[in-house]
C-alpha cells in the first residue's frame, strides 16, 4: 500500500524526506538542526525508529502508533535525527521480541546494536537508507492476509471504507476483526482510517495549500463534510486545520521530499 506520509521537523531545521515503500519501509528523513531540536512525531499508524545523534551520548529511539501530537526529544546536544518510518503493521526487527503490538507506546530504547552502530558511523543520508533497506530485506515479516488486504482497501478509498462489508467478505465477526488489526497494527481499523484521512490533510499542508480553500479538502481526504474534519483533526492535534496550519506553517514549509 502506498501511503501519504510524511515527518514533520525541528524548529529552525531543513527535515528531508525520502519515499521509499520497499522492504516494510515507508519512507525516511533526516532533521538537521541550527539551534534546538523539538523533534515532533504526528499519528501516522507507524511504527517509527529514530536515531538520535548526540554530542555527548547517540540514541535509538523506538516510537508509535500514537494517537496525539507527541515530542520524543528537545536536547539542544542533539546534532541530527535520521528516521525511519515503517509501513502499518511492520514490527521493526530485532525489536518485535520486545512488544506487546496491541498497546500504543510512545518510547522504548534500545542500544548497541550492531546495525545502530552502522548507522551512526555513517554521514551520508542515502547511504543511511541503503544500509536500512539491506538489513530489513532479511527482516521483513509477513503481513497477514486480512491485514493486508483491509490496509489496501483504506488506501484505495482514502481512509472511508465501509470496514463491515470487508469483514463479512473474510467471514468475520466485527470484534474479531478488530482484534485481528489492532495486534498486528496498534490501532483498530476505525482508528486507522482517521489517521488515513489525518495524513492526508498534512500531505496537502506540506504540499503547498491555499488556506483560503479549506472546503476543497473534505473530499480530497475523503471526510463526509467539513465538520466531520474539524472533528477528526482535533481529535489528534487539539486544534482545527486552520489553527494547526497557521501555528505550523513554518517547519511544513521546510520539508523537503528528494
Amino acid at each position: 500500500m502506498k501511503e501519504r506520509t510524511f515527518e514533520s521537523k525541528a524548529d529552525s531545521s531543513c527535515c528531508l524526506v525520502h519515499l521509499v515503500n520497499q522492504s516494510g519501509i515507508a519512507f525516511c528523513y533526516e532533521c538537521i538542526p541550527q539551534e534546538n531540536l523539538k523533534h515532533t512525531i504526528l499519528p501516522s499508524g507507524c511504527m517509527e525508529l529514530v536515531f538520535v545523534f548526540n554530542k555527548m551520548e547517540n540514541r535509538v529511539v523506538l516510537v508509535g502508533p500514537t494517537k496525539k501530537v507527541s515530542t520524543i526529544m528537545d536536547d539542544p546536544l542533539n546534532t541530527r535525527l535520521f528516521g525511519v518510518a515503517f509501513m502499518p503493521a511492520i514490527v521493526p526487527y530485532p525489536w518485535n521480541d520486545d512488544i506487546l503490538f496491541g498497546e500504543t507506546f510512545h518510547q522504548r530504547y534500545k542500544l548497541g546494536h550492531p546495525m545502530a552502530e552502522q548507522i551512526f558511523a555513517t554521514q551520508d543520508f542515502f547511504e543511511r537508507i541503503q544500509l536500512i533497506l539491506s538489513y530489513y530485506q532479511k527482516h521483513l515479516p509477513k503481513l497477514n492476509p486480512f491485514v493486508k488486504e483491509l490496509l489496501g482497501a483504506i488506501g484505495e478509498q482514502k481512509g472511508n471504507v465501509l470496514l463491515n462489508d470487508l469483514y463479512d467478505d473474510f467471514g468475520y465477526s466485527r470484534q474479531y476483526a478488530n482484534y485481528i488489526f489492532k495486534t498486528n497494527v496498534g490501532v483498530s481499523p476505525k482508528s486507522f482510517c482517521k489517521v488515513f484521512r489525518f495524513q492526508n490533510i498534512i500531505y496537502h499542508f506540506i504540499k503547498g495549500f491555499d488556506n483560503q480553500h479549506f472546503n476543497t479538502l473534505v473530499k480530497a481526504c475523503g471526510y463526509y463534510d467539513q465538520p466531520h474534519m474539524n472533528k477528526e483533526f482535533k481529535e489528534f492535534t487539539d486544534s482545527s486545520p486552520e489553527v494547526f496550519l497557521h501555528e505550523n506553517q513554518k517547519y511544513l514549509n521546510n520539508i523537503q521530499f528528494i
